[in-house]
């Protein structure tokens, strides 16, 4: 496998550990802390009453990811590539 290669899958692995966090700290905590529980088979909050929590962001959160996903993978593999470079 080249460099080129091994710095795209690193570069991609960062970005999915990023969303991952960015998923947890803007949907699943303020669903934990209004006492609902996150049902992650269906993207939901649930309330102890029964209802559903809705932040209202959910779906620009959805171009959120994409523009994260890009930048942090580019930038991520554009490092690795110096780094590597420079040995």
């Amino acid at each position: 496998m080249n460099k080129s290669a091994v710095a795209k899958f690193i570069g991609v692995f960062f970005s999915l550990l990023v969303i991952w966090k960015v998923n947890d700290v803007l949907l699943i905590t303020p669903c934990i802390e209004q006492g609902g529980v996150f049902k992650f088979e269906k993207g939901q909050c649930i309330l102890s009453d029964g209802s559903l929590y809705i932040t209202g962001f959910e779906m620009p959160l959805v171009i959120l990811y994409v523009v994260i996903g890009f930048s942090v993978s580019y930038f991520v593999s554009k490092l690795i590539r110096k780094v590597f470079k420079s040995e």
